[in-house]
């Protein structure tokens, strides 16, 4: 044990595990890879070489919002209910932000907190507001400010400040973009140094049973970098150039830190490394809607300046809203005075795009507002303006958008550019009813919702290029686990069973995870059989409404990484 690691308080050699996970936001072995081999991360190295590791599967599709809550939960978004950073509400075609009021199944803290067992967790997407636990938590991405109470203990906030500093340190995609190779990596490695001794102080702190800490620069630096980093969307990727040059630095910046929090972790310590999705680079950027719009699905309105979507909205001048829709050429025809008009137009807009609004009278499918790559349909009934009769009128519009997939081609290989499936079969649980109607299924589109000029299949350029794969990395070492050089493969949801069973807890029963017990020591799985148990919801769950307001800076900041 470190001098300064939290001494076993009352811990039975029953209890000696202690688990820390090592989130790497984004982290891919197409990517990482490379950098193993040539030495450059000796650290994660070392894990792999006397540990197990591979691919963790993410949940489909491979977005933040949906795979760390199954990351912690053990279950998809048909039973945690989330399926993006925002809610869509049918009855006005508006959204409302998602955070961990949210999350409806218990995280895996929450359920070692009712054994006694404690918890560190920092930085973890999808943990604002921060619901109380044994131990500590520290929220990231959806904290608004500073000032904002997203820790666990809320007096553990000021105490970071002063021992720490800056509680918000990761950096902006498009101001990063904006930095020499040198100035990017200085930014980088001081969000990184910060992170890690907000990490160490609050290992030092607190007497934990399993800790959890997640890095999220990986993932920014990729859609910033990656795209710009080769010119081929085949993985080897050729780093050398700018971009990859910034992500191999970071990556080394990354390593570097797990080698410290390493050297403080006890000796009685398992280390699970793992990411919630891999990284790739698109080769094409395919709009939905546009798609619709070909198929006569969807129809656009004629009258694009007055969009709709049902939620908050704000009182702007007919010439300001002709500016943000690039339609300024439009003022000139107008009167002068005309401009200086108010209209209220939604505050946050799901619908409107580069001046073009849907139709809803006309309309019988869509892009879904909150995942890129779901289709609802205009259900009578369900949509405010729905207009497809539920049941074989329904049913006649899946079967067209199926057959309209099945029938797409890709220029490369001359099959089908994507598959599309409907909901149940990629979900089941209570909150299926709140997934798209159908997923399109691909891994080398960039997904947009608005509308394209010319056609809704382009090629993939600037920031578009970069995306997320649904291949993570898992790497686990340590007293708890077996080594192989083999390389194995799991799923995200595994790991909340397993880590639960490492620490004597039982395993909800409704998991759609399992335990890994392949990758754990034998005699670990011969003394103790996996116990399953009903564990009810922890917290009562909330779904904002579209008409409360959405914190700017929140939407800043989820539309500066392309989530928004």
């Amino acid at each position: 044990m470190s001098p300064e690691a939290p001494a076993d308080r009352g811990r039975s050699a029953a209890d000696s595990h202690r688990i820390m996970v090592i989130g790497l936001d984004g982290a891919g072995f197409d990517v990482i890879g490379p950098l193993l081999a040539e030495g450059r991360m000796p650290n994660l190295a070392r894990l792999q070489h006397t540990g197990v590791w591979g691919s963790l599967r993410s949940i489909y599709p491979p977005l933040s919002a949906i795979a760390w809550p199954s990351f912690y939960t053990g279950v998809g978004p048909g039973k945690h209910g989330v399926f993006g950073f925002s809610h869509f509400h049918p009855a006005t075609y508006g959204r409302s932000l998602a955070n961990a009021g949210s999350v409806a199944a218990p995280a895996m803290w929450s359920l070692l907190s009712e054994l006694g067992k404690r918890s560190v967790v920092v930085n973890v997407p999808m943990t604002y507001p921060p619901a109380p636990l044994k131990g500590a938590l520290v929220s990231g991405l959806l904290a608004p400010h500073p000032r904002s109470s997203f820790t666990y203990p809320d007096e553990l906030r000021d105490e970071l400040a002063t021992e720490v500093g800056n509680l918000m340190p990761d950096p902006s995609r498009t101001r990063l973009l904006r930095r020499t190779v040198r100035g990017a990596l200085a930014w980088l490695g001081s969000a990184t140094e910060v992170r890690k001794r907000m990490f160490v102080h609050l290992m030092r702190r607190e007497p934990w049973d399993l800790f959890v800490g997640v890095f999220r620069t990986t993932d920014v630096v990729q859609h910033a970098f990656l795209g710009k980093a080769t010119r081929s969307p085949e993985p080897p990727y050729q780093m050398e150039r700018r971009g990859g040059r910034i992500i191999a630095g970071h990556y080394e910046q990354v390593d570097a830190a797990i080698g410290e929090l390493l050297a403080e972790a006890p000796p009685d310590t398992s280390v699970i490394v793992m990411s919630d999705h891999g990284a790739n680079v698109k080769r094409h950027t395919f709009f939905t809607n546009e798609w619709l719009a070909d198929l006569g699905l969807l129809k656009w309105s004629r009258w694009p300046l007055f969009g709709e979507s049902g939620g908050a909205v704000k009182h702007v001048t007919v010439g300001r809203q002709l500016q943000s829709l690039r339609m300024a050429w439009v003022g000139k025809l107008l009167p002068a005075h005309w401009l200086d008009k108010e209209i209220a137009v939604p505050r946050e807009s799901t619908i409107l795009h580069l001046g073009r609004s849907i139709d809803w009278d006309r309309t019988h499918a869509f892009c879904d507002p909150v995942m890129p790559e779901g289709i609802r349909i205009n259900l009578r009934g369900r949509e405010r303006d729905g207009i497809v009769e539920p049941g074989e009128d329904c049913e006649r519009v899946l079967s067209d958008i199926l057959q309209a997939a099945r029938e797409s081609t890709a220029d490369e290989t001359g099959g089908p550019m994507f598959a599309a499936v409907r909901r149940e079969e990629l979900y089941d649980g209570p909150y299926l009813d709140e997934a798209p109607d159908m997923v399109l299924i691909t891994e080398d589109l960039s997904v947009r919702r608005e509308p394209c000029r010319s056609g809704y299949v382009r090629p993939a350029r600037g920031l578009l290029r970069a995306g997320h794969s649904s291949d993570g990395i898992l790497v686990a070492s340590g007293p708890a686990f077996a080594s192989s050089d083999e390389p194995v493969e799991a799923s995200i949801v595994d790991l909340a069973p397993t880590i639960l069973y490492l620490l004597g807890a039982a395993v909800p029963e409704d998991t759609d995870g399992r335990v890994l017990t392949e990758l754990l020591q034998a005699e670990l799985t011969r003394e103790r059989a996996v116990e399953y148990a009903a564990h009810p919801e922890t917290t009562e769950r909330r779904v904002a409404k579209p008409t409360e307001p959405m914190d700017e800076r929140v939407l800043k900041r989820l539309k500066d990484l392309g989530y928004l």
